[in-house]
């Protein structure tokens, strides 16, 4: 059986039925009775967050949604940099001012934004200024732009040239001149710092919001959990400038757990005497924390074994079909799970969906059969965790061709189980390879464990 190796970066294509969770999501941050709004979309790495923002963006940037502006941050793309709080600051209102609809009429205001964010770096940091010119540069030239403007920072703000903002140039210009750069229409008027910078600048960004037929701003900040704690709790501190600031949502992706070993390490270990405050009372403090920022947890479900099942199936029907074929499946698969839920889609559907099992591959019918006998045995062991599944998969690829060289036959369903045993109890998976190696293959340790799991099962009543 040929395994395909399969791509580890979030996708907008839902092959885990999360549209659901995204359907949900988007009813809270367009619903203007209870904006303002900071959502917690929590989960464990790899179950699927990045995916459900990516698929509340697409739809929150469509035309069904007007007056809606989703905006995408990524926290760990500015991880290695001096502050956080500003590069967020920086970038939503880069992305307000560059937006196809509504940058025309928040231009202005941006950049007076943009000089009260770059006075609140100066007060922080001096006269170096760094969370504005990595956004400018991440925003206009990725991550690649970000990390060389890096040295470049100390002589002002990174070029990132106005191209959009403002739509088409006004009737009577100079169409050969150049555009302005957002650094150029920033100092043209430098200003001074305010002691009331932080307030003003709430102020002016409500302001803003309230002129314009924008009545949701969704912000969704991701890979929040990738990065160290003191830029996690820079992030967070960010936001908290926008808690109470009108037609605001923010929507941040994380594991909880590492959220909570950030807040505990900034201002519960440092701050608090150990001795003074018993441990759950320190729990309390971050719990208390959290809860007082983030105003409704959104936890993702850990997959179980049908739904394991169902996408070992759809990522094999990927691999397998052609992108006709394969979209007919997906939408069969749509139908078929509103009227069952809980059911794997499984072969018999699959064949539905194609027009009879003499339209299935045979690769592909060999491949479902395999899912059906793992998905329990890989549900328990990478506790229902999709990106762990595909990890799985490709290592199985590599190891099957590694294989394949040296000519050593392996069934996939024991491959499978033997990599999930690596996984989740790698002590185990070393001792069993032990008894393989000291006994040549046959080890008597593993034929008695055989034998009594199949004595066990013999005496479980019917």
């Amino acid at each position: 059986m040929n395994l395909h190796i399969w791509s580890d970066n979030e996708t907008d294509e839902d092959l885990l039925g999360f549209q659901v969770h995204a359907d949900l999501i988007r009813t809270c941050v367009t619903d203007q009775r209870i904006l303002p709004l900071v959502l917690g979309v929590f989960g464990d790495w790899g179950g699927g967050k990045s995916s459900i923002m990516q698929m509340l963006h697409r739809d929150l940037s469509g035309e069904k949604y007007p007056n809606t502006v989703a905006i995408f941050f990524n926290g760990w793309m500015f991880e290695g940099y001096e502050d956080a709080k500003t590069a967020l600051l920086s970038s939503i209102l880069l992305q307000l001012g560059e937006h196809k609809k509504f940058g025309v009429a928040v231009r202005d205001k941006v950049i007076s934004l943009l000089r009260r964010v770059k006075w609140m770096e100066v007060a922080k940091v001096g006269v170096r200024h760094v969370g504005v010119p990595l956004a400018l540069a991440a925003f206009t030239g990725g991550a690649g732009a970000a990390a060389s403007a890096i040295g470049s920072v100390a002589g002002g703000i990174a070029k990132a040239t106005v191209g959009s903002v403002g739509g088409k140039r006004g009737e009577g210009t100079d169409h050969t001149a150049p555009l302005p750069t957002w650094s150029e229409l920033i100092e043209s008027e430098p200003g001074k710092p305010d002691l009331l910078e932080v307030r003003k600048f709430r102020d002016e960004f409500a302001s803003m919001l309230a002129d314009t037929s924008i009545e949701s701003l969704v912000i969704m900040i991701d890979d929040l959990d990738r990065c160290l704690p003191e830029r996690i709790i820079e992030t967070l501190e960010a936001i908290k400038l926008f808690v109470a600031v009108p037609k605001t949502a923010f929507l941040i992706g994380a594991d909880p757990r590492i959220v909570r070993h950030a807040i505990a390490t900034r201002y519960v270990n440092r701050e608090v005497d150990d001795k003074a405050i018993p441990p759950d009372e320190r729990y309390d403090l971050v719990k208390d924390y959290l809860e007082k920022l983030i105003q409704v947890p959104y936890h993702l479900p850990r997959l179980s074994p049908s739904e394991i099942e169902t996408y070992l199936n759809l990522l094999a029907c990927q691999s397998a079909l052609t992108p006709p074929e394969f979209s007919n499946v997906l939408e069969h698969w749509r139908t078929d799970r509103k009227e069952n839920l809980y059911a794997a889609y499984q072969q018999g559907a699959i064949s539905s969906a194609l027009g009879g099992s003499g339209a299935m591959p045979q690769d592909l019918s060999a491949r479902l059969a395999w899912s059906s006998a793992i998905a329990d045995v890989v549900t328990d062991g990478l506790k229902g965790n999709p990106r762990q599944v595909k990890r799985m998969l490709n290592a199985m690829a590599l190891r099957k061709q590694l294989a394949d060289i040296a000519q050593i036959r392996i069934l996939d369903e024991v491959l499978a189980k033997l990599m999930v045993l690596e996984y989740s109890n790698l002590s185990l998976f070393q001792q069993l390879n032990q008894w393989q190696s000291a006994a040549s293959g046959f080890p008597q340790q593993l034929k008695e464990l055989e034998e009594a799991a199949l004595d066990a099962g013999s005496r479980v009543p019917s």
